[in-house]
């Protein structure tokens, strides 16, 4: 019966078309016809980023967006992160993954376990480890609940720093997902499964790791890695500034900003000042430099 049905207006191809209520995007994208020249991702519903396996009731805008868009992007990366994740806690049971920042054509993050990073050999391990979760097409499964059970969960669990950060959030509610029973926390959406993460490489980077993703220019090929030694110490020299601040991580400055934001700036300001009288001291005591 028409009644049961929803009216969808795909903007990939132009087309309107008639679905049945409560089907989602993944069977929307199929029942349109849409077609895009990379993997596709995630959709804008309505222009709200949505994820593929939502469910739509009511009639719709609907566009897909694939790999070679900056949300669709971010959406891959971000599930890659927790397949990496979930390897490392297979493979070595108790350590603390840290994706760092992005350098280069991908991100540097570094595993450790009892405050020492793992060797090359665990790297190799967990990165079978990941090919075999991505072959097995697991589902990453969406939860939402309060947030202060959420917080709960994850300081039980010994997630502390997510745990933290969730502590500072406003809303009532909030969305977490598991992927074969491990729980993690992100702040948008994954794909619907691992399948979906065909291309990926992780290898040792200066003191830490790469993580290699599909490149923006070419999403079927991932980027080439660059040893960017400058801008590698350059962050390093800023994680530094960071512990002295004590601040690793959003909840850290969350927290500094609700009970210690004075000595905070006056601490950041002194650091910035020592490094512009070590800049005069290099140029005083270099006649080359003009």
């Amino acid at each position: 019966m028409e009644s049961n049905r929803i009216e969808i207006i795909c903007k990939n191809n132009g087309k309107r078309v008639r679905v049945p209520i409560g089907s989602n995007l993944s069977e929307i994208k199929l029942l349109v016809g849409a077609e895009t020249k990379h993997q596709v991702v995630g959709a804008l519903v309505n222009n709200k980023i949505m994820g593929l396996s939502t469910p739509i009731y009511r009639n719709k805008t609907v566009e897909f967006i694939d790999l070679s868009t900056k949300s669709g992007h971010r959406i891959y990366v971000r599930s890659l992160i927790f397949v990496l994740y979930k390897a490392a806690k297979d493979v070595l049971g108790n350590c603390k993954l840290r994706v760092e920042h992005p350098i280069s054509t991908g991100y540097y993050f570094e595993i450790t376990m009892n405050g020492k990073m793992i060797s090359n050999e665990d790297l190799a391990k967990i990165k079978t480890r990941m090919q075999e979760i991505i072959a097995a097409d697991l589902p990453f499964r969406t939860f939402y609940q309060p947030t202060t059970e959420i917080e709960e969960m994850f300081r039980t669990e010994g997630s502390i720093s997510t745990a933290n950060l969730l502590k500072y959030s406003k809303d009532y509610y909030t969305i977490y997902y598991t992927l074969d029973g491990l729980a993690d926390y992100y702040s948008s959406l994954l794909v619907p499964s691992t399948g979906c993460i065909s291309n990926f490489d992780i290898s040792p980077y200066f003191d830490g790791f790469f993580l290699s993703v599909p490149s923006y220019s070419n999403p079927a090929e991932l980027g080439q890695v660059e040893y960017l030694k400058r801008t590698f110490e350059t962050f390093k020299e800023y994680w530094s500034w960071c512990r002295i601040i004590g601040v690793n991580d959003i909840a850290d400055l969350n927290r500094a900003n609700r009970d210690q934001l004075n000595m905070l700036i006056k601490v950041a300001e002194a650091l910035h000042e020592k490094k512009i009288v070590q800049i005069a001291d290099r140029i005083a005591n270099n006649p080359d430099i003009k």
